[in-house]
């Protein structure tokens, strides 16, 4: 026979143990690499963001990774996304300079919606000179289209799709006094 103060420590951990195991689990994460290029050649620096697309019905979890010489690695650096529907935000920057000493914007926020297969996935991006107009200063908004080519982990590459997107490159920085 147990003595009721026993029995209700028995009932407590019983209830934390049913509750730790009603957590909703963290989805699968997979990890998406690839090339990114502007105007036909390497970015430098920059960054690309996973955003869940819920235009396209998905609202699933985000992933980045930093671009450095036009290659890009969520595995490495980064973080990995559960894949889907999403928009691929690329951020793309040249050299350090004193004004810019986190690299001079080359382009900012170009959108591309993708699809990633729920595998480890290359993705590569070609972003159009088009895509740097008004990339410091300016507010305009541009309709751009990006080649992107999807190759699966067992298999060859997809065939090559074209992704369309309506840009807004803006910045917060105080435009410079002009000189003569």
């Amino acid at each position: 026979m147990t003595s009721p103060r026993l029995h209700h420590v028995l009932q407590l951990m019983t209830l934390l143990a049913l509750a730790a195991g009603c957590r909703p689990q963290e989805p699968t994460r997979y990890g998406v690499h690839g090339r990114v290029t502007f105007d036909g050649k390497p970015i430098p620096l920059g960054k690309i963001v996973f955003s869940s697309n819920p235009s396209a019905g998905f609202t699933g979890v985000d992933g980045w990774a930093p671009i450095s010489d036009g290659a890009f690695d969520t595995d490495s650096g980064g973080y990995k996304t559960a894949g889907g529907n999403l928009v691929a935000r690329l951020e793309g920057r040249g050299p350090p300079s004193e004004r810019f000493p986190e690299g001079t914007p080359l382009f900012s926020n170009y959108d591309v919606p993708v699809v990633v297969p729920k595998a480890r996935t290359e993705l590569n991006f070609e972003v159009p000179r088009s895509a740097a107009d008004g990339a410091v200063g300016c507010r305009p908004s541009n309709r751009h289209s990006v080649v992107g080519t999807v190759r699966y982990p067992d298999g060859p590459p997809a065939p090559e799709v074209r992704f369309s997107s309506t840009a807004t490159a803006t910045s917060s920085a105080p435009r410079p006094p002009r000189t003569r």
